[in-house]
């Protein structure tokens, strides 16, 4: 079967958005060879613009997005996010900090202990991190003199809209007064 010449465009195309030879030939009735030779002849198309670059990149792109879903899902926050978050972690760690210390290790550690404690956790990783990052005190987060992730009165579940920051003194003295 003769392809008409004001179908190449159309073929180029195909080809370019990712469809393989194999593909755009069976669309047409001719061999992939034939549409290897009108791309390359009229188009001027090599193997490296062929469609290949095209799924390859569609296909990052699905593994990005599922990534994201994943890491959405189970820690609120994107891959570039949650990378950040190691980064620092890493740059901690470089520097002596236990991993407990850093962002990632400090979540998964305060909220192991809500859970021990039986405190229901509804609190994203990044929820976690962005409460932290505003306090502008996570370099004096600790036990004691230090300052540490508080619930309102001392009651409900570690959520976004049931947390502050506060030094170790004043939740203890907030539960001594819940107390009398």
């Amino acid at each position: 079967m003769k392809i008409q010449p004001h179908v190449y465009p159309q073929m180029a195309a195909l080809y370019r958005d990712g469809c393989t030879l194999q593909e755009v030939g069976d669309l047409f009735g001719i061999s992939r060879e034939r549409v290897r030779q009108v791309i390359r002849g009229r188009f001027g198309f090599d193997n490296r613009l062929d469609g290949r670059l095209s799924r390859s990149r569609r296909r990052l792109a699905e593994v990005a997005e599922n990534r994201d879903a994943r890491l959405l899902a189970k820690y609120g926050c994107t891959s570039d996010q949650y990378a950040g978050l190691l980064e620092i972690g890493r740059h901690m760690m470089e520097d002596g900090v236990p991993f407990c210390r850093t962002p990632t290790g400090a979540w998964h550690s305060q909220r192991r202990s809500a859970m021990l404690r039986k405190i229901p956790w509804e609190i994203s990783l990044w929820d976690w991190w962005m409460v932290w990052n505003a306090s502008g005190k996570w370099e004096q987060r600790g036990r004691g003199r230090g300052y540490m992730m508080c619930r309102f009165g001392d009651r409900g579940p570690y959520s976004l809209d049931n947390v502050y920051i506060a030094t170790g003194s004043h939740n203890a003295a907030v539960r001594h007064r819940l107390r009398d």
